[in-house]
């Protein structure tokens, strides 16, 4: 027996509490018992007693990011599209009034993290995995857009004084790195009355 499990028993060790209860709120209900049941099996026969607490703990959380990463990698991916393509136009094709643009993005994202909620809830059957799945899309959204924010400044605005100018005067890196957390509110709101109606509807499927 390990150092860190003495006077323990396997059985009565258990994984990251927070880790199992993600991916439960991930996975569809059916789905959810028989993964993380299997998960916490292999973690007390197999894992556990060859690799002591802290390295299956790690293993644990490991396996439950292999689970739990496609949707909101999948929503964070078309988030990023949004920002970075707005960046894109804003940098490359500015428009003579940016309020039509800032218009459609604005009521675009709302209606992006009120899918997101809708469909991880309807996937689901929790109104949290529509909460979840818009906060973490959100997070992956604007760090990819950050990521590709950075490499057209380096490549392209630096060196054009008047690109650097119109990169200033619409935001520049205040807006990059402080929106996100501005918005941050309003994405849980939509990411749960998203999930609200997708667990609405999946109860009401089952009836």
């Amino acid at each position: 027996m390990t150092p860190d499990l003495a006077g323990q028993s396997s059985d009565s060790v258990q994984p990251p509490r927070w880790a199992a209860a993600l991916l439960e709120s991930l996975l569809p209900s059916g789905e959810a018992e028989t993964v993380v049941g299997d998960l916490i099996e292999e973690y007390r026969d197999a894992v556990l007693p060859a690799r002591g607490q802290l390295q299956a703990n790690i293993w644990f959380v490991r396996q439950v990011a292999g689970f739990a990463w496609r949707a909101p990698v999948v929503w964070g991916l078309v988030v990023a599209a949004f920002i970075a393509g707005r960046f894109v136009l804003d940098t490359f094709a500015p428009p003579a009034s940016y309020a039509q643009r800032s218009f459609f993005t604005t009521w675009s994202s709302i209606l992006l993290y009120l899918l997101a909620g809708f469909w991880s809830a309807r996937r689901t059957g929790r109104a949290r995995a529509g909460m979840l799945v818009a906060v973490c899309a959100h997070a992956i959204g604007w760090t990819l857009s950050i990521a590709i924010t950075g490499a057209i400044f380096v490549g392209v605005i630096r060196d054009d004084a008047a690109m650097l100018n119109l990169f200033r005067e619409t935001g520049g890196w205040g807006e990059q790195w402080f929106l996100p957390l501005m918005l941050l509110p309003f994405v849980l709101v939509l990411g749960s009355v998203g999930g609200l109606c997708g667990r609405t509807l999946a109860k009401r499927s089952r009836a």
